[in-house]
């Protein structure tokens, strides 16, 4: 639940950052706007638990739960919204990349954009979501990276 939460508020810090550094070009609101909305998600993520089914955590049957409690409900539904709203930040800097002819940083927003719009399969939904995070905080990771480099780059006045 911790880790949830410390994720939406980096999330945030992150999207504070974004909209500190990056002033010009498409997506600059909507970007830290998108990144923001995925925090919060997290967050609520959370602070609502999943129920534990499919031997997680240790020592529960394998399977889903038998029945699903209105909180895991809740949790489910944020991540849903967190992760959609880190695909749509990466498509937004995909455009950004493509329009500042960074083909790298396209490709990568391209492929991140990809691996968090696929529909999670119950039967690997534990491995999935794990490879999906792997893959969206990468993104996160060198998406403040950049943003460190530009903002260290600016003459100060």
């Amino acid at each position: 639940m911790l880790t949830f939460v410390l994720v939406g508020l980096g999330l945030t810090g992150l999207s504070a950052g974004h909209r500190r550094v990056i002033s010009t070009g498409i997506g600059r609101s909507a970007l830290p706007l998108f990144i923001a909305t995925g925090g919060a998600g997290f967050i609520a993520a959370g602070v609502f638990p999943q129920d534990p089914s499919h031997g997680f955590p240790l020592g529960t049957p394998d399977g889903p739960a038998a029945v699903t409690s209105w909180h895991a409900s809740v949790h489910i539904i944020a991540a849903i919204i967190g992760f959609s709203a880190l695909a749509i930040a990466a498509v937004i800097a995909l455009v950004r990349a493509i329009r500042q002819h960074r083909p790298l940083a396209a490709a990568g927003n391209a492929v991140v954009a990809l691996v968090l719009l696929v529909p999670v399969d119950p039967d690997i939904a534990s491995i999935q979501v794990a490879v999906t995070g792997l893959f969206a905080f990468g993104w996160c990771t060198a998406t403040a990276v950049r943003l460190l480099r530009l903002a260290t780059a600016i003459p100060t006045r």
